[in-house]
């Protein structure tokens, strides 16, 4: 047998890991256990990938920001400890509705359908180098905090989940540019919750120089 033939199949697409789990869903309501347990074969970063998606969109979903920002922050710290991933049995018993399990699904595999031939394996360091890895789960667990924030400001969900969707992806794709997509949005999201987050600190400041 040669070399080449003796390596391993190529991870499979995220669009076929998204229709499993939508023939899963269709099965009945899975609890959240079940459906970590069957997206945790890929790793940490597809788990991350289901549970960001509905706040990628302008969606109206109060109230789960803080529970789903929690659980994906857990889990990003599993990832930057490449340890095996662990929930609450409160929360791996929790059951999801199958219809949002599939709803999250066919967008999943709407947008890669459109974004799956411009990602390819590249940029190697930034996913797969210990200390890179270590880095992006960390990014990824600060902006599931700032998603957890419970804020009452319409859209503040959509930059810290594109931000954990580029690196994820990109990781689980083996795709450095997407990576670096993610840190250019952290950064410009850091940028701008200092810029709104500044006044309010130092809000005398402010008064004074507008002749408070």
């Amino acid at each position: 047998m040669t070399r080449t033939a003796r390596k391993s199949k190529p991870p499979p697409r995220l669009s076929d890991e998204f229709r499993a789990l939508e023939a899963l869903a269709a099965r009945g309501d899975p609890s959240l256990g079940q459906i970590v347990e069957a997206l945790g074969q890929r790793g940490h970063a597809l788990v991350i990938v289901f549970l960001t998606l509905p706040f990628a969109f302008p969606l109206p979903l109060w109230g789960i920001s803080s529970v789903f920002g929690a659980l994906i922050a857990l889990t990003a710290v599993h990832m930057m400890l490449a340890g095996r991933l662990w929930l609450p049995r409160r929360w791996a018993a929790r059951p999801v509705h199958g219809r949002t399990v599939r709803a999250v699904c066919r967008t999943a595999r709407r947008l890669l359908a459109r974004t799956e031939r411009f990602i390819r394996p590249r940029g190697r360091f930034l996913h797969a180098h210990p200390g890179m890895a270590r880095l992006n789960g960390l990014l990824v667990c600060l902006a599931a905090l700032f998603l957890a924030l419970p804020l009452p400001i319409p859209g503040t969900n959509l930059a810290p989940a594109w931000v954990i969707l580029l690196i994820c992806v990109g990781t689980l794709e083996q795709d450095g540019l997407l990576v670096a997509l993610g840190y250019a949005a952290f950064a410009a999201g850091a940028g701008v919750a200092s810029a709104l987050v500044w006044p309010l600190l130092h809000w005398e400041q402010v008064r004074g120089w507008w002749g408070g």
